[in-house]
């Protein structure tokens, strides 16, 4: 199944309460993702994917937080059930705790 990265970008910014403090951030760099993946070679969209990750991971640390509109966001990027994030995430904070 492919999906559309735009689509994806805009189900996520649904999600994000206008209120977050680095929405305008967050706006910018989705914007420059979609222009620059309007210019890139289907063989190559897995780096636009790449990049939308690593924007996901410095404005929603998915292992810090357990606001459910950010287990939401991390749903709607993987596809994977809503439960099955909120697992991961109390997993991977649970495996942090154990480091400390």
């Amino acid at each position: 199944m492919e999906r559309n990265i735009a689509q994806v970008m805009d189900e996520i910014l649904a999600e994000v309460p206008a209120s977050h403090t680095r929405m305008e951030s967050l706006k910018g760099s989705f914007r420059a993702i979609k222009v620059s993946a309007s210019f890139t070679a289907p063989e190559l969209m897995m780096e636009r994917w790449i990049t939308l990750q690593r924007t996901l991971n410095d404005h929603f640390p998915a292992h810090i937080t357990s606001q459910d509109w950010v287990i939401k966001i991390w749903s709607i990027f993987s596809t994977m059930p809503v439960e099955d994030i909120r697992k991961e995430m109390k997993r991977i904070s649970e495996q942090e705790n154990k480091n400390v």
